[in-house]
């Protein structure tokens, strides 16, 4: 069996409340182990002929998988634990009811403190703990009677295996128990106390050193729990049936029980008022109680001191999960304990080593061992969590003194991010305040529209404005349409598309220049001279892609500066590639002429103009740049469209390529179609 393929089966990490979940984890745990005891034992009872206690283990795993189905569907823990508890509760009814010769006491210890474990520990609802602990108390009463009195209820059965059944299934059980101790962490846990260190800083107590600090939080804690031991010691006191197990003196016992009780209230009535050390408080409860369990031990029967040393074990269990003291303290008492116990046997019942050892006195013996393990574990587990969290709370006190000035340096952090983000608003005003000047310079589309009705434009600036911009011109017998791209993208790269634009309108308008390769040699010209590139360091320019239509002949005229121009003419794409000039930037032995290229039109022939923005973009399922080959390739999969079809797919294809990544480059691509 793997816990794992039980988890998965009731569904816990499906679970979304934490508290609920870690409760859950706890009782899978636990159902799991007891699965495997109960596949285990119920093959021991069916070959030792125990037929009904098989049947009872048979039932109890039905019964556990159905909690595991309940579970599932409801994740109501508190339900799946009350069925877990009640098929234990059947299952151990049965066995005690019909165990013969398996000594019922060992039943007891092995059932009981497993289900009170649970409750008591982890899912922290005393009152159901109570109630099963009870609840097996009653039964075990009732079947150490009938075993008293000569009565079987299963007489069939097999003796000569019982001895045999009882080790095993006391092993089991004494397996089980600790293992959901172990589980659970039956210690009661040290939760920081953030209050108590608050106080200790600002009461004007003047600790020493932290030791006096730990002392104190000890004792606030351990004032809490004894408290609660001697309140289940209150609690257990007077319901435990002397009647039955020494009936000639069960009187005398009872009374003595109610002197113990009366005594333990005072002890809290005077702890109360008059703040009485934890220790002293310890002393003075378990004593007496040890006092009181060893002339109770040694007055009963022999026949049933064994029950009563099995009560004395409880003593020193409960006082080990509740006492928080050094395990020093719970040395001594257990030595004093020892030492009544064996008083009280030499003056009152002398009987010999080897019988009261028999009777429940190596148990005992073996539990007041373990306790002082558990005491040792609880004391110096609580100890590392203190000074673990001492030292967290000095750190704290560090930090606390480095935010003072960290927030005076914070509140001038925050008034510069003031300054700044007002700054910033402004200046962000006036980017778009230039962003609707410069749209106001750049030819509107209408007018585009109106001379090339087959075309589109795609632009899409990286920041508000724009270093790419698109020029149109018509002229009698001429339409020119330029794709450029100036030297850098937002606020720089406007102001080198503001120059161009109007340079190249000059030279058409006022120089008469209408010839492409002439309208860039003399833009060349002239943007070195404005930017006195001469002169200067300064390197500005534009690439870009120019054409001229002829309204009178079927022909287009091309010169490019760096930039190339694209055209399909039957289903065949064609480049031609600009010069390597560009117009202005760095002067290194070139010449400042650029070709013109003349392109046939007179069959259908559609035509691309374009900056290095879409090819430049990074995206894709690698995070790599488009490149000039898929863009070609593009093109040619889209020239057959509409033109409006064709600016939609290229701004699909490029949202689908950036996926998250941000644009790097301002965006411009020009379609013609000519017919």
């Amino acid at each position: 069996m793997n816990a794992s393929l039980f988890y998965n089966f009731v569904k816990l990490n499906e679970i979304d409340n934490e508290k609920i979940q870690k409760k859950a984890f706890t009782l899978a745990n636990v159902t799991f182990i007891s699965l495997i005891l109960l596949i285990i034992s119920a093959a021991i009872f069916y070959y030792t002929e125990y037929v009904i206690a098989g049947h009872a283990c048979l039932g109890s795993i039905v019964s556990l998988i159905l909690v595991g189905l309940v579970f599932r569907r409801t994740h109501f823990i508190n339900l799946a634990t009350n069925l877990y508890s009640l098929t234990a509760f059947t299952l151990f009814t049965i066995i005690l009811l019909t165990s013969g010769g398996i000594h019922s006491s060992w039943l007891y210890w092995f059932t009981t403190v497993p289900i009170s474990a649970y409750y008591l520990t982890i899912n922290h609802q005393m009152r159901y703990g109570i109630f099963w602990t009870f609840a097996c108390l009653i039964v075990y009463f009732i079947a150490y009677y009938l075993d008293t009195q000569g009565i079987q209820v299963t007489p069939q059965f097999p003796k000569k295996w019982a001895s045999t059944i009882k080790f095993l299934f006391a092993l089991a059980f004494f397996v089980y128990a600790v293992s959901i101790i172990l589980i659970n962490e039956l210690q009661p846990s040290a939760k920081t106390d953030q209050v108590l260190f608050k106080e200790s800083h600002s009461s004007g107590v003047d600790y020493k050193n932290k030791d006096q600090l730990f002392e104190l939080e000890r004792e606030n804690r351990a004032t809490k729990t004894h408290q609660q031991m001697i309140w289940i010691a209150i609690i257990i006191l007077p319901v435990f049936p002397d009647y039955f197990f020494a009936p000639d003196i069960w009187q005398h016992l009872f009374t003595l029980r109610m002197v113990v009780i009366a005594y333990f209230l005072l002890l809290i009535f005077a702890q109360r008022k008059l703040r009485i050390p934890s220790i002293i408080v310890a002393y003075a409860s378990i004593i007496p109680l040890s006092v009181f369990l060893s002339y109770a031990s040694a007055s009963v029967p022999t026949k049933n001191l064994f029950i009563y040393n099995l009560n004395y074990s409880a003593l020193f269990i409960v006082a080990a999960l509740y006492v928080l003291m050094h395990w020093g303290h719970f040395v001594a008492i257990v030595l004093i304990s020892g030492a009544l116990y064996s008083a009280f046997f030499i003056v009152i019942q002398q009987i010999d080593f080897f019988t009261v050892v028999e009777k429940g006195a190596l148990l005992l013996f073996t539990v007041a061992l373990a306790s002082i393990g558990l005491a040792w574990y609880r004391f110096t587990t609580f100890k590392k969590e203190f000074f673990l969290r001492y030292a967290l709370s000095e750190s704290n006190e560090k930090l606390s003194k480095q935010n003072i000035a960290l927030e005076s340096q914070q509140a001038q952090i925050l008034q510069q991010k003031e300054n700044i983000e007002e700054k910033n608003n402004n200046i962000t005003a006036s980017i778009n305040y230039a962003q609707r000047i410069q749209q106001a310079i750049l030819p509107p589309i209408k007018d585009i529209q109106a001379a090339l009705p087959n075309s589109f434009i795609l632009f899409r600036p990286r920041d508000i404005v724009s270093g790419d911009f698109y020029w149109f011109k018509e002229i009698e017998d001429k339409i020119f349409i330029s794709a450029v791209d100036c030297t850098g993208h937002g606020v720089p790269g406007a102001f080198m598309s503001m120059i161009g634009n109007e340079l190249l309108h000059k030279i058409v308008n006022d120089f008469a220049i209408t010839e492409v390769d002439k309208i860039l040699e003399k833009l060349n010209e002239s943007v070195r001279k404005a930017l006195q590139q001469d002169e200067t360091q300064n390197r500005d320019g534009m690439d870009m892609t120019l054409v001229s239509i002829d309204k009178q002949a079927p022909i287009i005229a091309f010169a490019g500066a760096k930039n190339p121009i694209y055209y399909i003419q039957e289903g065949k794409m064609h480049q031609i590639k600009g010069d390597k000039t560009p117009i202005g930037g760095m002067r290194i032995k070139r010449q400042d002429t650029y070709t013109k290229h003349i392109i046939d039109v007179s069959q259908p022939t559609t035509f691309y103009l374009f900056s290095d923005g879409f090819q430049d973009q990074f995206g894709g399922p690698n995070n790599k740049r488009f490149m000039t080959k898929q863009f070609r390739e593009l093109l040619l999969s889209i020239y057959t469209q509409p033109m409006d079809i064709q600016k939609q797919l290229l701004e699909k294809a490029l949202e689908d390529w950036m996926l998250d990544e941000e644009q790097l480059d301002d965006i411009l691509v020009i379609g013609v179609k000519c017919s």
